[in-house]
Formats: structure tokens, sequence, C-alpha cells
């Protein structure tokens, strides 16, 4: 078999629309009868509603008290966001979030199919099937949350799609320092351009100080609000942990009855120093300018697994990414056949397992996708190394 007809062999198949539409209908059927809604939807938004108000009255936003879900933004959010209740007075202003986060949302998978994973196989229907079909309804969920993350994402990964294409990733830079400023994390999103981009660092370094001086900042102006924030967030941390490499080692802790963040946390940064050094190293060995197909994709899934405290609604976009890198690193030829045997043992974890352990089984996926696209990568460029010197070496002889 020649290696044309070898490549046709191994090409992945396009899912069928029908078989596409059935996946999305039978994972929310299924999600329904084992996540029934009832009135727990949306809760991150009304949190969100809560600390406004409170805000506004006078009251505490960061109040340890309420039973319900702690609001855990820095005083910024409340500035921004008591600017936009005074724009959109009454209910309009619960509308137009509503409205703007569904859009997001939906958006999400569209601008991923688009510039960060694509793929000839990949349609927008197919990113949907696959979100839904993400291990312990990761997709679903996320949606269910609003939780603002989800616009944050849209609007970070629609800003980067300009500094793919072109490597102008001025609108990436603004878009990341105005979200760190209320969630800090997204610093990580600035691996995007110096993995992918390049001579980007002094701009990535550059924001990454702007973000980080914003706290400071806002804790001069509300020393008070400030310090209720860092409560708060000190008490939501311990509380819930997450998926990812932190919050599994605090489960193993647990687990065995242990208290304490340091060994928690040297695991964290070993893992994002091996993961980013990892990149960093295969990068130098592609060649200039490669940020298409697998590369863009791994990177994406990677930068997002560095993450600290990893949710569904950061997993959720790491694990569309990480399906469509271990399917193009193993040329999987039927998708969904994949995305099924991933997914449905998601679904038994919590019945045999203590319901907030369960969270390590999509971190395992998570790392098992990055290591097969890295190992993929780094076999195709030291194969076209030796055929390059093949080359070389033939035209010398002749």
């Amino acid at each position: 078999m020649d290696d044309s007809s070898r490549s046709e062999h191994t090409q992945l198949l396009a899912p069928n629309p029908l078989s596409l539409v059935v996946c999305l209908i039978g994972a929310a059927a299924l999600y329904l009868f084992t996540n029934p809604f009832g009135h727990w939807v949306l809760w991150d938004a009304s949190v969100y509603a809560r600390a406004l108000d409170n805000w506004q009255i006078g009251r505490n936003p960061y109040s340890l008290s309420d039973p319900s879900l702690l609001f855990v933004y820095p005083p910024v959010f409340l500035w921004a966001g008591g600017l936009l209740a005074h724009m959109f007075p009454g209910h309009s202003g619960w509308a137009f979030f509503i409205l703007l986060y569904a859009i997001a949302s939906l958006a999400i998978p569209v601008i991923l199919v688009r510039f960060y994973l694509p793929q000839a196989w990949l349609s927008i229907l197919c990113a949907y099937a696959l979100a839904a079909l993400e291990p312990r309804f990761a997709g679903i969920g996320a949606f269910r949350t609003g939780n603002i993350t989800n616009v944050f994402y849209c609007t970070v990964l629609l800003a980067g799609a300009v500094g793919i294409r072109k490597n102008n990733w001025g609108y990436f830079y603004v878009a990341v320092l105005l979200i760190a400023t209320v969630k800090l994390n997204f610093l990580i999103m600035l691996l995007l351009p110096m993995l992918i981009g390049w001579r980007q660092w002094l701009q990535a370094l550059l924001c990454a100080a702007g973000a980080c001086v914003a706290y400071p900042v806002q804790r001069m102006f509300t020393p008070g609000l400030y310090a209720a924030f860092q409560t708060a967030l000190s008490r939501q941390f311990t509380r819930s942990n997450g998926y990812g490499i932190m919050g599994v080692a605090i489960q193993i802790q647990e687990s065995m009855h242990v208290k304490g963040l340091l060994i928690p946390c040297l695991a964290q940064v070993s893992f994002m120093i091996a993961i980013i050094s990892a990149m960093f190293i295969l990068r130098n060995r592609l060649p200039k300018g490669n940020a298409g197909g697998l590369w863009v994709a791994l990177v994406l899934l990677g930068t997002i697994l560095c993450n600290p405290r990893l949710l569904p609604y950061d997993a959720d976009i790491a694990l569309l990414a990480g399906i469509v890198v271990l399917a193009s690193a193993l040329k999987i030829r039927r998708i969904l056949l994949l995305a099924a045997s991933i997914f449905l043992p998601s679904v038994l974890i919590p019945l045999l397992v203590h319901q907030r352990v369960s969270g390590s089984y999509e971190t395992a996926v998570l790392v098992l996708c990055f290591a097969a696209g890295y190992w993929i990568l780094w076999r195709q460029h030291q194969q076209d190394g030796l055929a390059e010197q093949a080359e070389k070496a033939l035209l010398a002889s002749a």
C-alpha cells in the first residue's frame, strides 16, 4: 500500500449529521434524567445578581453567613456590574446578561472549530455533539451554571483568532488584561501568543504585569471590600477544588485525612513547569510559523490544563480540544465511538465513588490526550528531519 492510499485509509471520517443529532438528543436526555433541572439553574448568575443587589444597598456582597454560593470576584467586578446595572435597570440587566451568556456559550464551539481545532472532519454540529458527550456532561453542565467565565473565554478566544492568523495579538492582550483583573487565572492564556505566535514575550509580560498591578490598586482604594473578597476567596478555595492536578492532589490528601496545601501546591507547580517546558521544547523543534492543525489544538489543551483550579467551564473547552487531539493523533476514524468510549465510564464513576472524586477521571483524560498529541508531533518532526537528511544526502551523491 503506497503513502497516498494509506493516508486515505487512515483519514478520519466526518460523522453523519443524523448520528450527530441523535447523539445530541441522547446526551441531553440522559443529562436530564440523571441531573433534573428543577430550580437549580444558572446559579452562578444568581450569585452575581445577589452580590450586586447587596452592594448597591450597602450590604456586604461577600457575606460568609449566606448559605448559598459565595461571591468571589474582586471589587472591580462590582464597579463594572454597578455601571451596567444603571445602564440596564430592573430586570433588563438580567435579561441582557442571560442573552450575552447564551450567545457566548454557543459561540465557543464555533470559534474553536474555525480557528483552534481546524480539522476537515470537524463541523460545527460535530463540535456541539462532542461537547454534549464530554465526560460527566462537562459541556452541558458548564452551560447550565450561568458562570461569566464562558463570556470571558469567548472574548479571549475570539480576540486570539486574529493572532493565530496574522500574529497580531493586540486585541488578545487587551481582552486578557481586562479579564485577568477579575479572574487572575486567565493570565495562563498568555501562553497562546508565546507558543503560537512569534516575538510575543515582552507584550505578554507587560500584560501580566498590568493585570497583577490592578489587585493592589483595588486594595488601596477599597481596603475593607478587598479584605472581604480575600476572605471569601480563601473559603471558596477550600470548599471547591475543581479538577486538575491540584484538585486531584487535594482529594488524595483528604482521602488520607491529611490537611494543608503545601503538597498540592508543589504538585501543581511541578506539573505546570513540566507541561510548559515540554510545549516550548516542542515549539522550538517545529518549523517557524507552524500554527496549524494539531499544534494549536495541543497548545490550547496544555494551556487550560495548567490552570490551577479547573472547573467545568474550563474543562469543557479543554476536553473538546483533547478529544480532537486524541482522534487526530491516533488516526481514529470514527470520532463518535471515541467520544462515547470516553464519556460512558464517566457516567458510571459517580455511582461507584464520591461525586467529588470523579473529577480525577476528567483530569486523567486530559493528560492522556495531551501526551498522545505531544508524542505524535514529536515523532512527526523526527520523521520530517530524517526525510530531509535523506533528501540532502541523495542530492549530494547525485
